[in-house]
């Protein structure tokens, strides 16, 4: 059961969101947000409105705010190459990646 509820468990991700980012960042989830991550990412934890909207997610590239983003593996040759330019990637996660702007 421990491995199991460390793959759902989003608390690595959290954790180097939390180390990395500054307090007005937020962690982006190209798809629903699992529950576990709002909890550890302090409350800063949001999904796009509609799941894989690349539009709303440029719109978050360009604000001020230095965000970062869990991106699906399976969803990541999905990602325009306007959009992959403006993220790198910082860690992998079994199924999902944290992406940060650059």
């Amino acid at each position: 059961l421990p491995k199991v509820g460390l793959r759902r468990s989003h608390k690595l991700v959290g954790q180097i969101f939390n180390q990395d980012s500054s307090g007005s960042a937020r962690l982006i989830y190209t798809r629903k947000m699992p529950y576990s991550a709002d909890f550890y990412s302090k409350g800063r934890g949001v999904s796009l409105k509609n799941e894989l909207d690349f539009n709303e997610m440029h719109r978050y590239l360009i604000d001020n705010n230095m965000d970062y983003y869990v991106i699906y593996k399976n969803d990541e040759e999905r990602i325009p190459d306007t959009i992959d330019s403006m993220i790198t990637k910082v860690h992998d996660f079994g199924k999902y990646s944290l992406f940060r702007e650059i």
